[in-house]
Protein backbone atom coordinates (compact mmCIF):
# COMPACT_ATOMS: atom_id res chain seq x y z
CA UNK A 1 0.00 0.00 0.00
CA UNK A 2 1.33 3.45 -0.95
CA UNK A 3 1.64 5.99 1.86
CA UNK A 4 0.06 9.35 1.01
CA UNK A 5 1.68 12.48 2.37
CA UNK A 6 -0.33 15.67 2.41
CA UNK A 7 2.84 17.68 2.99
CA UNK A 8 3.13 18.10 -0.75
CA UNK A 9 0.58 20.90 -0.38
CA UNK A 10 2.88 23.01 1.82
CA UNK A 11 4.73 25.83 0.10
CA UNK A 12 7.58 27.28 2.12
CA UNK A 13 9.68 30.34 1.45
CA UNK A 14 9.34 33.67 3.20
CA UNK A 15 5.94 32.33 4.27
CA UNK A 16 4.66 28.84 4.72
CA UNK A 17 1.30 28.18 3.11
CA UNK A 18 -0.89 25.11 3.46
CA UNK A 19 -3.60 24.43 0.89
CA UNK A 20 -5.98 21.70 2.01
CA UNK A 21 -7.99 21.49 -1.21
CA UNK A 22 -10.91 19.04 -0.93
CA UNK A 23 -9.90 17.39 2.32
CA UNK A 24 -11.45 15.64 5.29
CA UNK A 25 -10.09 16.24 8.76
CA UNK A 26 -7.36 13.62 9.00
CA UNK A 27 -4.92 12.82 11.85
CA UNK A 28 -1.83 13.80 9.85
CA UNK A 29 -2.93 17.45 10.12
CA UNK A 30 -1.72 17.30 13.72
CA UNK A 31 1.70 16.18 12.50
CA UNK A 32 1.85 19.07 10.04
CA UNK A 33 1.01 21.52 12.84
CA UNK A 34 3.87 20.13 14.94
CA UNK A 35 6.39 19.97 12.09
CA UNK A 36 5.70 23.28 10.30
CA UNK A 37 5.09 26.82 11.51
CA UNK A 38 2.32 27.78 9.11
CA UNK A 39 1.65 31.37 8.27
CA UNK A 40 -1.47 30.84 6.14
CA UNK A 41 -3.78 27.85 5.78
CA UNK A 42 -6.49 27.59 3.13
CA UNK A 43 -9.17 25.26 4.52
CA UNK A 44 -12.43 24.06 2.93
CA UNK A 45 -15.56 24.71 4.99
CA UNK A 46 -18.43 23.67 2.71
CA UNK A 47 -19.07 20.27 4.27
CA UNK A 48 -19.74 19.11 0.71
CA UNK A 49 -21.80 15.94 0.66
CA UNK A 50 -22.60 13.74 -2.29
CA UNK A 51 -25.69 11.57 -1.78
CA UNK A 52 -25.28 12.17 1.98
CA UNK A 53 -21.61 11.13 2.22
CA UNK A 54 -19.26 13.87 3.43
CA UNK A 55 -16.54 14.70 0.93
CA UNK A 56 -15.01 17.87 2.41
CA UNK A 57 -14.50 19.38 5.86
CA UNK A 58 -17.45 21.26 7.29
CA UNK A 59 -17.01 24.38 9.49
CA UNK A 60 -16.62 22.31 12.68
CA UNK A 61 -13.98 20.04 11.08
CA UNK A 62 -12.16 23.06 9.66
CA UNK A 63 -12.10 24.67 13.12
CA UNK A 64 -10.55 21.49 14.50
CA UNK A 65 -8.00 21.52 11.66
CA UNK A 66 -7.23 25.16 12.54
CA UNK A 67 -6.60 24.13 16.13
CA UNK A 68 -4.25 21.33 15.03
CA UNK A 69 -2.41 23.22 12.27
CA UNK A 70 -1.95 26.42 14.34
CA UNK A 71 -1.55 28.82 11.38
CA UNK A 72 -1.34 32.57 11.92
CA UNK A 73 -4.11 33.13 9.36
CA UNK A 74 -6.84 30.88 7.96
CA UNK A 75 -8.62 31.64 4.73
CA UNK A 76 -11.77 29.53 4.37
CA UNK A 77 -12.34 28.14 0.88
CA UNK A 78 -14.90 26.08 -1.05
CA UNK A 79 -18.09 27.74 0.10
CA UNK A 80 -20.87 29.69 -1.56
CA UNK A 81 -19.49 29.40 -5.07
CA UNK A 82 -21.86 26.93 -6.68
CA UNK A 83 -25.29 28.21 -7.58
CA UNK A 84 -27.84 25.71 -8.82
CA UNK A 85 -25.86 22.61 -7.95
CA UNK A 86 -27.67 19.30 -8.46
CA UNK A 87 -29.81 18.05 -5.57
CA UNK A 88 -27.45 15.11 -4.95
CA UNK A 89 -24.87 17.63 -3.63
CA UNK A 90 -25.07 19.53 -0.37
CA UNK A 91 -22.72 22.43 0.49
CA UNK A 92 -24.04 24.19 3.55
CA UNK A 93 -20.95 25.41 5.45
CA UNK A 94 -20.65 29.17 5.89
CA UNK A 95 -17.86 31.50 7.02
CA UNK A 96 -19.92 32.70 10.00
CA UNK A 97 -20.40 29.11 11.18
CA UNK A 98 -16.64 28.48 10.78
CA UNK A 99 -15.78 31.64 12.74
CA UNK A 100 -18.14 30.59 15.54
CA UNK A 101 -16.46 27.17 15.85
CA UNK A 102 -12.96 28.68 15.80
CA UNK A 103 -13.94 31.09 18.60
CA UNK A 104 -15.49 28.20 20.55
CA UNK A 105 -12.13 26.39 20.34
CA UNK A 106 -10.35 29.55 21.59
CA UNK A 107 -7.83 29.26 18.76
CA UNK A 108 -5.50 32.24 18.39
CA UNK A 109 -5.70 32.39 14.62
CA UNK A 110 -6.87 35.27 12.45
CA UNK A 111 -9.55 34.47 9.90
CA UNK A 112 -9.70 36.27 6.57
CA UNK A 113 -12.89 35.64 4.60
CA UNK A 114 -12.48 36.62 0.95
CA UNK A 115 -15.26 37.62 -1.39
CA UNK A 116 -15.43 35.77 -4.70
CA UNK A 117 -12.64 37.16 -6.89
CA UNK A 118 -10.97 39.05 -4.03
CA UNK A 119 -7.17 38.97 -3.73
CA UNK A 120 -5.36 38.25 -0.49
CA UNK A 121 -2.31 40.44 -0.05
CA UNK A 122 0.03 38.92 2.45
CA UNK A 123 1.43 41.38 4.96
CA UNK A 124 3.88 38.77 6.17
CA UNK A 125 6.00 38.63 3.02
CA UNK A 126 4.58 41.36 0.79
CA UNK A 127 3.37 38.73 -1.67
CA UNK A 128 0.04 38.59 -3.44
CA UNK A 129 -2.03 35.44 -3.90
CA UNK A 130 -4.85 35.47 -6.41
CA UNK A 131 -7.56 33.05 -5.39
Amino acid sequence: MQKFSIERFIVAGKESLYFAGDTFFIPSLTEIGKKHKLDVAFLPISGNKFFGSKMVMDPKDAALATEELKPKIVIPIHFGTFGGIPIMFSMKGTPSEFIKHVKDNKTKTSIKVLKIGETYNSTLANLSYNL
